[in-house]
């Protein structure tokens, strides 16, 4: 046996009596140490991401209660409302402000107007705008600009633009241009189609305004020409 070999021979032997003498001397403390090892372990990889699905659901339980509240809010409010009263609303809007281009109301409303005023109308022109629109896009009511002419004086024009601005659907005067027996008015009708309505659960509803049912109440004293 040459010398590297025994030298290696008894560096392995040391190494195992070492190793062996270590392991009967602290194996008390070698199974307490697997243990803290393994709780460690449960402890990342299952405790805490219970802990983290707790604290999840706790605020999912959160927000669903919120949401309850918010749904329960707008029931109560709904059950409130009378639906008879919500389409006569609903029915005048639209009388004032077509979600259409309505040129039969729009020439209802001139030709009872002309009647009203006892004038006689004459030749008319319409600019009707551009002829489809997206609904989502319409941010604004949309002009239909007419320009008519009756067969009268100033006095007449303006009866006339007084029974246009009292009748449904609005009716704006822009310009009249009057001569001793005729008159050029420049009327301008609104439509405005009815945009997606977005719908967020998690908002009350909010009754109608005071401003908005002042504007309503405004809007039932004009005349319809349904």
């Amino acid at each position: 046996m040459n010398k590297s070999y025994k030298l290696l021979f008894l560096k392995e032997t040391f190494d195992q009596n070492t190793l062996r003498i270590l392991y009967y001397k602290n194996r008390m403390y070698f199974v307490p140490l697997m243990l803290i090892l393994v709780t460690i372990f449960l402890f990342v990889f299952a405790v805490v991401p219970q802990i983290q699905t707790y604290f999840n659901l706790r605020g999912e339980e959160d927000r669903l209660r919120k949401n309850l509240g918010v749904l329960n809010n707008n029931f109560s409010l709904l059950l409130n409302l009378s639906e008879k009263d919500l389409d006569s609303k609903l029915e005048k809007t639209i009388s004032a402000l077509p979600p259409e281009k309505d040129f039969g109301g729009i020439l209802r409303v001139i030709s009872r107007a002309g009647s009203s005023a006892s004038v006689t109308l004459g030749d008319f022109s319409l600019q009707i705008g551009e002829l489809s629109l997206e609904p989502a896009k319409v941010v604004r009511a949309l002009p239909i600009e007419i320009t008519l002419t009756i067969n009268d004086g100033v006095s007449a024009a303006k009866r006339f633009s007084q029974e246009l601005s009292s009748r449904l659907p609005l009716a704006e005067v822009t310009n009249i241009k009057s001569a001793a027996a005729s008159s050029t008015i420049t009327v301008v009708f609104y439509y405005q189609p009815f945009s997606p309505l977005p719908i967020d659960k998690t908002k009350n509803l909010q009754p109608m305004s005071k401003e908005a049912v002042s504007l309503f109440n405004q809007l039932s004293s004009f005349k319809s020409e349904q």
